[in-house]
């Protein structure tokens, strides 16, 4: 007689398939986060580079305006570059604030597949620790069938050479 396959294998292989398929999205979860992570810090570091720069910009201007080096014309387009330089701060600070926001829900992805990657492990143990104890109540009862065989065995024996007698 074959031996008995176990009754829950069909849920075991899906068990498992969810805990691979919730580790590839755990993985994919981790280098997303990680990519936002670095843009985020891209962002930072783009708008402090301008800010300095800005502020470089500033200082050689005033200067250059307390030498008396500057003329009106250059006076007017300073002023338009004053505001063509906040523009600059604002959508770097519009970068730096969306950058922010995509690494934090980022995390919050990643926080979530490792949860459910957690979940998915432990119900797979949950049937992996029910496939061992069905697997050892099989191999008692397969030993207990062979003693019996065994026992069933001598007995014919016994009864054999009582007969020969």
């Amino acid at each position: 007689m074959p031996p008995r396959r176990y009754p829950l294998d069909p849920l075991a292989r899906l068990r498992a398939k969810k805990v691979d398929d919730a580790a590839r999205e755990l993985g994919e979860s981790q280098r997303a986060r990680a990519a936002a992570e670095r843009s985020e810090a891209t962002a930072v570091q783009v708008a402090a580079r301008l800010e300095e720069e800005q502020r470089a910009i500033r200082e050689g201007e005033r200067a250059a305006l307390a030498r008396g080096e500057l003329r009106v014309e250059d006076l007017m387009h300073g002023g338009a570059w004053e505001l063509r330089a906040r523009e600059e701060r604002a959508q770097a600070e519009r970068n730096v604030v969306k950058a922010n926001a995509d690494a934090k829900t980022a995390r919050g992805v990643e926080r979530t597949a490792r949860e459910t990657t957690a979940a998915r492990r432990a119900d797979a143990k949950v049937i992996e620790r029910d496939r061992d104890a069905w697997e050892a109540g099989e191999k008692k009862r397969a030993e207990a069938r062979d003693e019996e065989i065994a026992d069933d065995l001598a007995t014919a024996r016994a009864h054999a050479e009582r007969s020969k007698r």
